[in-house]
């Protein structure tokens, strides 16, 4: 089973420069989030300026698995020395995705919040 060739684009110029601006911007308001002692990683809440508007940042991470039946497959079956025809496509899987913080861990909606959800979508 031969592979494709992959390229994502993530050392194209413009996405470099958008991740270096990315990465100052987080960089300047790192004083606004929570730091951990290196001893027993006890919370070191931010010191806010008091009479600003500054208030405490908590960052919100972004976590997604897809997963496929047969996807690590290694081996595939060949007749007459021959390779199978492939299908192009993977076909169809389960995507699977989470809102991650460090305070809550994964953030969900309560039963409450799903039936209000789908009633106001009625």
């Amino acid at each position: 089973m031969k592979k494709g060739i992959y390229v994502d684009g993530h050392e194209r110029p413009d996405v470099v420069d958008y991740r270096k601006t990315f990465l100052n911007a987080i960089a300047e308001n790192e004083h606004l989030r929570n730091i951990y002692d290196d001893k027993d990683l006890e919370i070191i809440p931010p010191t806010l300026n008091p009479g600003t508007t500054e208030r405490k940042h908590i960052p919100v991470h972004h976590d997604k698995s897809i997963f496929r039946s047969n996807e690590l497959q290694q081996r595939v079956w060949v007749t007459g020395g021959k390779m199978p025809l492939r299908k192009k496509g993977q076909g169809k899987a389960i995507h699977v995705s989470d809102f991650i913080t460090e305070e809550m861990g994964r953030l969900s909606l309560s039963e409450e919040q799903v039936f209000c959800f789908h009633l106001s979508h009625l």
